[in-house]
């Protein structure tokens, strides 16, 4: 088990799935504070290039018209 807050020891693989689950709300390991987010982007290019992308993609959705649903979309679903 790892303690503290060094983001270094914290490998690629484990710090996108820790991104993915806190980008879906999910809580995330307590290793991976806010700084330890940052310390690990600086020396991983690769996951900074990971969170660019998650970004990027978050700011287009965000630019989408919201989409026009039937009214009885609701009924139809739960029944």
């Amino acid at each position: 088990m790892r303690t503290g807050n060094d983001a270094e020891s914290y490998g690629g693989r484990e710090f996108r799935g820790a991104l993915s689950r806190a980008l879906e709300g999910q809580p995330v390991p307590d290793e991976l504070t806010v700084l330890g987010w940052h310390e690990h982007l600086l020396s991983c290019a690769e996951c900074r290039r990971l969170l660019e992308r998650e970004e990027a993609l978050e700011e287009l959705l965000a630019t989408m018209p919201r989409p026009k649903l039937p009214p009885d979309l609701t009924r139809r679903v739960l029944l």
